[in-house]
């Protein structure tokens, strides 16, 4: 089972080093609009292997973000399908 949690200051190094593997300019992919929208967006944030994986929203308004780190990024997937089964068919566009 994946520990969603609320992002802390003190996430902010682990957080950095999987984001510094997204290649990307997207404001979606740095620390502080991740810590900073956390109450806007209900941003929860889980470390998984050398993976960050986000989560945003609540009950059945529930998004994911694809994972962002480096390693086995089709098990990152597997891991999100398993927490939440109707993710199945949104995590096979990211494979």
């Amino acid at each position: 089972m994946l520990d969603f949690k609320e992002p802390k200051i003190t996430d902010k190094p682990w957080v950095d080093q999987c984001l510094s593997h997204a290649h990307s300019m997207n404001c979606e992919y740095t620390f502080g609009n991740i810590f900073v929208w956390r109450t806007a967006y209900v941003t929860r944030i889980c470390h998984y292997k050398d993976f960050l994986l986000i989560r945003y929203g609540r009950g059945a308004d529930i998004a994911y973000s694809p994972p962002v780190g480096t390693g086995d990024f089709a098990d990152a997937v597997r891991v999100y399908s398993r927490t939440r089964q109707k993710m199945v068919s949104l995590c096979a566009c990211w494979v």
